[in-house]
């Protein structure tokens, strides 16, 4: 069965070819996970768009999401960060003001939309549904985007469950590596809760 709400993006001219062969990348993958009903196309975000104007939180800062929480940091906007080896946290802390939690639960207690950039889907299913996880401190009026490349059936799974919990979901997977990240010019794919696209990239 569908997933019950995918966002459908406007699409715009993208001039660098090397940017416009991940494109196509990204949108086969992206038709491959969604129903054949979905129409998906592309956006560019110069800048981070993808992001709430209140309280954010963001899970995982590896190479991608360490310069994609950045962005938002020095977008003065307030960020909780929680990342497995604690130890990554420390420079968003103590240069860019950063505050960090404990746990994944945490976070999303603190915030009012969540952010995840993670490895692989395993690493997402693993902090949103483990012990301390998204989902434990899911409720209405929070939100979670996932950044994460991932599958078909992970992303339903987690859109399900924190739908269960009266949260909204997002997955915006990016193409783009840590420069493009760095200077806040990733492309995102999104598909989920139209009202949670609109409110996170106004």
């Amino acid at each position: 069965a569908c997933p019950p709400s995918v966002v459908v993006l406007e699409s715009c001219a993208v001039e660098d070819p090397l940017l416009a062969i991940n494109i196509l990348i990204i949108l086969i993958l992206a038709l491959r996970f969604s129903c054949t009903a979905y129409r998906c196309l592309y956006t560019v975000y110069r800048g981070v768009t993808i992001m709430a104007t209140r309280r954010v939180g963001f899970l995982g800062l590896g190479v991608m999401g360490k310069q994609m929480a950045k962005q938002l940091l020095r977008s003065n906007i307030e960020v909780v960060v929680w990342n497995r080896s604690m130890d990554k946290t420390n420079e968003l802390v103590e240069d860019l003001g950063a505050t960090a939690m404990g746990s994944p639960a945490e976070v999303v207690a603190a915030s009012d939309v969540t952010h995840a950039m993670l490895s692989d889907p395993a690493a997402s299913e693993a902090v949103v549904l483990g012990p301390d996880g998204v989902l434990a401190a899911m409720e209405p009026g929070r939100s979670f985007i996932d950044h994460t490349t991932t599958s078909e059936h992970s992303s339903t799974k987690l859109q399900a469950a924190i739908g269960a919990k009266g949260g909204r979901f997002l997955a915006a997977p990016v193409s783009g590596g840590w420069r493009d990240a760095a200077k806040g010019e990733l492309l995102f794919i999104a598909g989920g809760d139209r009202s949670l696209f609109d409110e996170s990239s106004a």
